[in-house]
C-alpha cells in the first residue's frame, strides 16, 4: 500500500502581472510514494517544488493529498537553516527533539554530520554549509516517519554533502527531495519526477539502479 498519494488537479498563484487574477504555477500532478522510498522532485527553480511540498505536508491549504495508512509525522528541512540565532546548536536541536527525548543524541548526531564540537556554538558562527547540516541534525532529532528536504545538499562541499547522504541513506526514511542538481538526486534517489512546462506538470520519471547512480545523473543532465 503507498504511503503517500498525490492526485492535484493544480494549483494558482496571484498573478504578478494583473491585481486580482490568478496564475496556475502547477498543472495535473499525481503520483504514489511507497515505504521506505525516497522520491526526488527535480526541476528548474521556480517551477513550483517547494510549493508542492507544502501542499503535500498541508503548510499550504489544497486537495488531491491522501495517506492511506494515516499521516506521518513529518520534519522538514527547508532551503534556509532557520536556527534560533540566540540559541547554540544543540539548543537548537534540543527544541525538534519529542516530548522525554533525550539530549544526550546531540552530540553522536552532530558528530555523523561533521559538526562534532560544534554543539555549544551560535548560529552566527556557521558558514551555510554548516547551518544547513545542522538543520538536517535538527530534522532528524524529531525521529520522523517522513522527511521533507528542500536542497538539503546546497552549499556543501564534497566531503560535507558525501557524510549528509550517508546519514539519510542509513536511516531508511520515506523522503520527498526537492533539488534541480542531478547529481544529488541521483545520489539519494530511488525515483525522479521531472517536472517542467507552465503550468508544471511531471514530464518524465526516473527509477534510479543504485549500482549506475551516475547513469541516472546523466538522464537528468540530458
Amino acid at each position: 500500500m503507498s504511503l503517500l498519494r498525490v492526485d492535484l488537479s493544480g494549483y494558482a498563484i496571484p498573478s504578478p502581472a494583473s491585481a486580482g487574477a490568478m496564475q496556475p504555477l502547477l498543472g495535473p500532478i499525481a503520483f504514489d510514494l511507497a515505504p521506505g522510498e525516497v522520491v526526488a522532485l527535480f526541476g528548474p527553480s521556480g517551477c513550483g517544488k517547494t510549493t508542492l511540498l507544502k501542499l503535500i505536508d498541508g503548510l499550504i491549504p489544497g486537495a488531491g493529498i491522501a495517506w492511506p495508512k494515516g499521516k506521518p509525522r513529518t520534519a522538514w528541512v527547508f532551503q534556509e537553516p532557520s536556527l534560533l540565532p540566540w540559541r547554540s546548536v544543540a539548543d537548537n536541536i534540543a527544541l525538534a527533539l519529542p516530548q522525554g527525548g533525550d539530549r544526550a543524541i546531540i552530540p553522536a548526531l552532530l558528530e555523523s554530520l561533521g559538526l562534532g564540537g560544534w554543539g555549544g556554538s551560535f548560529p552566527n558562527r556557521l558558514s551555510l554549509g554548516m547551518a544547513r547540516r545542522a538543520a538536517v541534525a535538527r530534522a532528524l532529532a524529531a525521529s520522523p516517519e517522513f522527511l521533507l528536504l528542500d536542497e538539503p545538499l546546497a552549499s556543501l562541499d564534497a566531503s560535507s554533502a558525501e557524510a549528509l547522504r550517508q546519514v539519510l541513506q542509513k536511516r531508511h526514511l520515506p523522503t520527498l527531495l526537492v533539488s534541480h542538481d542531478p547529481a544529488d538526486v541521483a545520489a539519494l534517489a530511488d525515483r525522479v519526477l521531472v517536472l517542467g512546462g507552465s503550468p508544471t506538470v511531471i514530464r518524465d520519471t526516473i527509477v534510479v539502479d543504485p549500482t549506475q547512480r551516475h547513469r541516472a545523473a546523466q538522464l537528468l543532465i540530458g
